[in-house]
């Protein structure tokens, strides 16, 4: 009885398989140390390579960054991939990958968060709120990061009574809302941030150590006071 073929799909899947492997043993990398670099699972690496796994967009980015390599080469012939990957454009693009994978390791974010702050510190606002976008995007949902937004909002409301001397906010028993509109506005964002992570154990601690949180305990005092409770 003569051997079936296998359906188009099939063959699609064999012929990535067979590409991501030859891209795999050009790195003189085995399936395991391919799948440690991916973040994938070692035998799940071993379908996809035998043409038994349909990998989804998220896999192939994975894996093509993993490789350093770009996603689209792992569908062309080898020829015609290796002509693409060494494009400038593309070189380009990986040697992006790497810096971002480099940013993205999470025990540099306390550092990333720094350089938010001094950015903040030296009235550098747009500097400050990029990089803070990018953290949320690398880092979604830290702690941290709400954190570190409340200090640049605390830092800019400082920075805005000590350039305009006649913005005086009145008496702590006046609602900030009701104050200066502008230092009302972060003073609102800062407590909104904090509020979203009161339960942090080392909240408390942070909002002490760090002096320019205490424009809150001046000018809000009865919200500065819940974040202990």
């Amino acid at each position: 009885m003569a051997k079936k073929s296998p359906s188009p799909r099939r063959r699609e899947l064999l012929t990535f398989g067979r590409r991501l492997r030859s891209w795999r043993k050009a790195k003189g990398w085995s399936q395991e140390k391919l799948a440690l670099n991916a973040g994938l699972d070692f035998s799940y690496v071993n379908e996809i390579e035998n043409g038994k796994l349909n990998p989804g967009l998220v896999t192939v980015i994975a894996l093509s960054r993993a490789l350093e390599i770009s996603p689209a080469t792992l569908f062309l012939p080898l020829s015609e991939a290796q002509k693409l990957q060494s494009s400038p454009v593309v070189q380009h693009e990986v040697q992006e990958d790497r810096v971002l994978q480099h940013l993205e390791q999470p025990e540099l974010l306390s550092a990333h968060c720094q350089l938010v702050v001094q950015y903040a510190r030296e009235s550098y606002w747009e500097g400050a709120q990029q990089w803070l976008k990018a953290l949320q995007s690398w880092f979604p949902g830290h702690w941290r990061l709400a954190y570190t937004a409340a200090r640049y909002h605390c830092l800019k409301a400082e920075t805005y009574l000590q350039t305009h001397p006649t913005a005086q906010i009145a008496e702590t028993s006046i609602p900030y809302a009701a104050q200066t509109p502008e230092v009302a506005q972060e003073l609102h964002a800062a407590l909104e941030a904090l509020q979203q992570i009161r339960h942090e154990p080392d909240l408390k601690h942070l909002l002490l150590q760090d002096q320019e949180m205490l424009i809150l305990q001046r000018h809000c005092a009865e919200a500065w006071q819940s974040l202990f409770l």
